[in-house]
């Protein structure tokens, strides 16, 4: 995360050495980002294999058909970009986490209560 907010400060052009020191002193908050993050993905891992969410190559190949359409691309050149297993495996874990989030929200028990006596404000 630190190495990515250093590459976009430069890109939007602030010198290396000081991109490099503005991360480095959001180390803390990039920290408990990181932790978060980790966090959903072994959750969301953790519900795909106790349901055994599985994605197959015509998920994947779906999924790529999907992207080229909304982004405009031709589907057989984004499908060869995506041609390497580690970018499959990316797509194939993707595929898993929608899948589990789909079925968090399918799943969710949610309940709307009636707002009483409180004001928009909250303090």
């Amino acid at each position: 995360m630190m190495a990515d907010t250093q590459k976009r400060m430069v890109s939007a052009g602030m010198d290396e050495k000081n991109a490099l020191e503005l991360s480095f002193k959001m180390h803390d908050k990039f920290k408990d980002d990181a932790a978060k993050i980790v966090k959903s993905f072994l959750l969301l891992k953790k519900i795909a294999q106790k349901e055994s969410f599985v994605v197959e190559e015509n998920d994947v190949d779906k999924y790529i058909h999907e992207l080229a359409v909304q982004n405009g691309q031709d589907y057989e050149l984004l499908k060869k970009m995506y041609d390497s297993e580690e970018r499959k495996d990316s797509l194939k874990m993707e595929l898993i986490q929608k899948k589990a989030f789909d079925f968090i929200e399918h799943n969710a028990n949610i309940k709307t209560v009636e707002n009483n006596g409180m004001s928009a404000e909250v303090k």
